[in-house]
């Protein structure tokens, strides 16, 4: 029999094993997966990370579970025997847990891309493990020299039909030469355990490790390999986009196309005390071509039916894979968490990813511009309202946002940070005597010189906000002023006294009205609802003449600081 790698007493002989265990974020998406176990020792492979909790806490409610032991190949490069029996400490390779004897124990908690050895109470009827865990990316370095403990990311149920080793293997360039496999059929370990998974149209089961013996490197897990920078699509309270590549790893010589399916599911639900509660599924989409005429990106949702593409004989493509936050929703700090499926038309794996965005407050400053088009059109003593002016006018906006939603309008800002915080305020010398890097300054001459006016309602996703804007009579910027004309200088004829407003000028009023909307006409950015808004503008100017006059338009607002509070 085949020597195979394994915790035990024995002969040993040296051998290099790689191994790679991707990092787990703070918070996340959960998946579970169920393992069968029974009497003796049973080998699997955990593909999602449950390390949110010890061991003990893990496995509690599953008291057959005596021991756990996790391959450990960057451990020791030394490891295995011919004639194995039981399990032995101290062995760099390996991990042991022990139920009731923490002294005895080296393996805290189980972690994702690993496999482990499971040994069950003898006499006790069979189990079905349910573990909740952290989805991760596959990820496999196969050793050229000893042998790899390791799983595979399979469809379900298991198929000797469409999944044995056979046919899973011969899409591989290298493992196709059929490399011997071996794996643990529960039971005491003795010289007929492990044992060979003969014959080659044995099913590749999803969750169970095999030893896998290769003489040549391999990275394979499947007939699609992903690459994705992080462990996930996880856009957090203000990404919106992430690529995604894909490509098809069948040997080449096979020369075969593979259609692979991106189709989203519903994250578990997390463990108890184990980040925030579920808020809702991430609602998905794929960039597409841009539009020449709008220069807009269309965007393609992936929607319950899945979102399929082909990819050729070595073909890889990268996805823009992008969070339509306009369709989240909820209350700041909400946690939209889901997984994301992703299977091959040869119907050998799926594999999960994890998905999550966090619905983002709209404190900080905010820039833009509103475009207006309309304009009250006056003919002698009649008034055409709303009238389609002869050319557009852009008018610059600033505004600022706190947590509590009060929303003032800004002349202009500086931003700078201290030591790394940002800081921004409507005073450059406030923001000079405290910041420690570069300042910027932004303004708009829309508005009075350092005009702040605090509005009625909230910058948000929908809904209105307005500001009054009052143009002083004297103010140098008015438009009736003129300093050196003596009819529009505000002085009496002896330029002694100041006159009262409506003498030579006008007090100039502004009614501004942002009304924010959940969408505009040809907009398909996927920061809409998030780090951009949008809407109607509206503005009502008194003082010109009789009546008012009002001009509208639309408006789109970037944030570009989420500074909470303008420093005095």
């Amino acid at each position: 029999m085949h020597a195979i790698p394994r915790p035990h007493s024995g002969r040993l002989i040296l051998t290099t094993l790689a191994g790679f265990t991707l990092p787990w974020v703070a918070w996340g998406q959960w998946s579970n997966e169920t393992f069968p176990l029974a009497a003796g020792w049973s080998g699997i492979w955990l593909p999602h990370d449950c390390s949110y909790t010890d061991i003990t806490t893990l496995l509690q409610g599953n008291g057959d579970i005596l021991e756990v032991w996790q391959w450990n190949p960057l451990g020791s490069t030394a490891q295995f025997s011919d004639s194995p029996w039981l399990p032995l400490q101290p062995d760099a390779a390996w991990k042991v847990w022990r139920r009731g004897d923490p002294a005895a124990s080296t393996l805290g908690a189980m972690t994702g891309n690993a496999g482990y050895l499971v040994k069950v109470r003898e006499g006790a009827p069979p189990i079905t493990l349910n573990l909740t865990g952290k989805p991760l990316l596959p990820h496999y370095e196969f050793s050229t020299s000893g042998s790899n403990f390791v799983g595979f990311p399979m469809l379900e149920p298991a198929s000797a039909s469409e999944r044995s080793f056979d046919r899973f293997f011969s899409w591989s360039e290298v493992l196709k030469a059929q490399p011997p496999v071996f794996y643990y059929r529960n039971g005491a370990l003795s010289a007929q355990y492990p044992v060979q998974a003969l014959p080659r149209t044995t099913a590749v089961q999803r969750g169970r490790a095999y030893w896998i013996k290769n003489d040549v490197y391999a990275d394979y897990y499947g007939p699609l390999k992903i690459m994705l920078l992080g462990t996930g699509l996880n856009f957090g309270p203000t990404g919106n986009l992430i690529s995604l590549r894909i490509k098809n790893a069948v040997d080449p010589a096979k020369n075969q196309a593979v259609t692979f399916t991106l189709k989203p599911a519903v994250s578990a639900t997390p463990p108890t005390g184990q980040g925030p509660p579920v808020a809702g599924e991430v609602p998905l989409q794929v960039r597409g071509l841009r539009d020449p005429a709008t220069l807009e990106y269309q965007y393609e949702p992936i929607s319950a039916g899945g979102l399929s593409r082909t990819l050729a004989a070595g073909e890889e493509t990268v996805l823009i894979v992008a969070v339509n936050r306009s369709a989240m929703g909820g209350a700041p700090g909400s946690v939209f968490q889901s997984l994301l499926n992703v299977t091959d038309s040869l119907n050998q794996t799926r594999i999960v990813l994890p998905v999550s965005a966090e619905t983002t407050s709209y404190e900080g400053i905010w820039a833009g511009a509103a475009v207006v088009n309309t304009v009250d059109q006056v003919i002698g003593q009649e008034v055409i309202a709303d009238a389609t002016a002869p050319s557009r006018f852009t008018i610059r906006l600033l505004a600022h946002r706190k947590a509590d939603g009060t929303t003032t309008l800004l002349q202009q800002v500086y931003l700078g940070d201290r030591d790394g915080t940002p800081i921004a305020s409507v005073s450059e010398a406030t923001v000079k005597g405290v910041a420690t890097g570069e300042i910027r300054r932004m303004s708009t001459a829309s508005f009075p010189l350092s005009m702040t006016r605090t509005g009625v309602g909230s910058l948000q996703a929908e809904g209105p906000v307005s500001f009054q804007v009052d143009l002083g009579y004297n103010a140098t910027t008015n438009p009736f002023v003129h300093t050196y004309h003596p009819d529009h200088d505000n002085w009496d004829a002896r330029f002694e006294n100041l006159l009262p407003t409506g003498e030579e000028s006008y007090t100039i009023n502004r009614t501004i009205t942002l009304q924010f909307q959940s969408a505009l006409p040809g907009i398909t950015d996927p920061g809409w609802g998030s780090t951009l808004l949008g809407g109607s503008y509206r503005e009502s100017v008194g003082g010109l003449r009789a009546t008012p006059v009002s001009v509208s338009g639309s408006f789109m607002l970037h944030r570009i600081s989420n500074v909470p509070v303008l420093t005095p």
